[in-house]
């Protein structure tokens, strides 16, 4: 986990979860449920999904990624993200 910092543009800073996809794909703009010991701790929209420091909006198993979820910051390592594609 790190601190993005986007003063530059106006934005407020943020924790981003340095992630791998194990299953399936990461899609920006879904819920994600955040997992901490089997227990959903949050919830929310993925509002950030970047790699190689570009902005994507989907990320395959296998790959690396950062990943920021609206109204939470409190990542801990070996927090796990389930994206949920709700349609």
């Amino acid at each position: 986990m790190f601190k993005a910092s986007l003063d530059k543009k106006g934005k407020e800073k943020r924790t981003i979860a340095g992630c791998r996809v194990g299953e399936g794909t990461m899609k920006s703009g879904l819920k994600v449920k955040v997992l901490r010991g089997g227990e959903v701790i949050a919830e929310g929209i993925c509002n950030s999904l970047r790699r190689h420091k570009l902005d994507v909006d989907t990320v395959g198993h296998g790959s690396e990624c950062g990943l920021g979820v609206e109204g939470f910051d409190d990542f801990q390592a070996g927090d796990m993200l389930h994206c949920v594609d709700e349609q």
